[in-house]
């Protein structure tokens, strides 16, 4: 990239009301179902309304949304490392691996295993005879 370009990590900084007045210009459909969500609030009645209000807005990012049509919209360039992690490929940078290629988090045990990544966090994982996979355990489900 040579430098000359900056990348948009997906960190926005604003105040609710700058928010708010972006989303009732350039999406105000989002904005009315948000004003009409303020109604309940801390009431008995806000899981049912969030649901119903949330599933009946339209599926769109914060970018395409306001940022991209805004008028006020400043980057800070960041001094900062950064990793964009969008594959678990990309572990490896955060996650030491050992002489077969492995990176684990958690308690693992690995026998005959190259080119593995586990993340084990919740209980005792054991992987036998196995290459180039990825283990995740989570509360339901290995």
């Amino acid at each position: 990239m040579g430098g000359r370009h900056l990348w948009n990590s997906g960190m926005f900084v604003w105040s609710v009301d700058t928010i708010l007045s972006g989303l009732e210009k350039y999406c105000p459909t989002v904005y009315s179902g948000l004003i009409e969500l303020d109604d309940y609030w801390g009431t008995a009645d806000e899981p049912d309304h969030l649901k119903r209000i949330y599933t009946a807005l339209p599926n769109i990012s914060i970018d395409y949304a306001v940022m991209g049509k805004a008028d006020r919209v400043f980057v800070v360039q960041g001094t900062f490392s950064w990793s964009d992690v969008g594959s678990w490929s990309a572990v490896e940078q955060f996650w030491p691996r050992d002489g077969d290629g492995n990176a684990f988090k958690g308690e693992v045990i690995a026998v005959d295993v190259h080119n593995a990544i586990v993340d084990s966090s919740n209980k005792l994982t054991a992987i036998v005879g196995i290459n180039d996979v990825i283990v995740i355990d989570t509360p339901d489900v290995l």
